[in-house]
């Protein structure tokens, strides 16, 4: 092999390898968000319909649509796992009404403090509402649920990390709407519940 030919192949080698370090982490194979271990909150209804208002904006300052598990979707399962139908006549809607994330750039310390620490470089904001509509021939309610938890990313988070903790948020975030709901509906809506 010449010495061309070999120069060729080392350069080449550099490049590839310089690459491969600019490159995030690959992303981690994250679980699913579950309540299929809870009992469901039975409701004297005929029928339970969910409806998502919320759409997610896909601009600054919201990142709820780059997340592997979004709040939309893992609000809608749990609904779907939480909720059973038990009863011969009504409706129960469950309405998605906000699912959203936003990303505020947080600032770093002047000066060499700033420069030799590693800091939180991001902070998320989860804002999770839902509207339960109770609807019978004779009656009906409603329960309202407003959740909001937030966390913060450090600077040297890569892709891969940074998909860990926005799965961390949708799931404290989900964890508090389902233990204010039930609390909600056991105390507002006790007379639609099957027991």
């Amino acid at each position: 092999m010449s010495r061309h030919v070999l120069a060729r192949a080392s350069l080449l080698l550099v490049a590839v390898l310089g690459l491969a370090g600019c490159s995030s982490a690959p992303s981690r194979t994250l679980p699913e968000i579950t309540f299929a271990d809870q009992s469901p909150i039975a409701l004297d209804v005929e029928r339970i319909e969910i409806v998502q208002r919320y759409e997610p904006t896909f601009a600054d300052p919201f990142v709820d649509h780059l997340f592997p598990r979004p709040p939309a979707a893992v609000i809608r399962r749990w609904a779907e796992e939480r909720l059973s139908a038990r009863g011969a006549t009504g409706t129960a809607t469950l309405i998605i009404q906000d699912a959203s994330v936003t990303e505020e750039v947080l600032a770093r310390r002047p000066g060499l403090q700033g420069l030799v620490r590693i800091e939180q470089s991001e902070r998320y904001e989860a804002r999770l509402a839902v509207r339960l509509e109770v609807e019978k021939p004779t009656s009906s309610g409603f329960a309202e649920i407003l959740t909001q938890r937030s966390i913060t990313a450090p600077e040297n988070a890569s892709l891969a990390d940074r998909e860990q903790i926005w799965f961390e948020l949708t799931e404290n975030a989900i964890d508090d709407l389902d233990a204010k709901f039930e609390q909600e509906v056991r105390q507002g809506l006790s007379r639609y519940i099957v027991r």
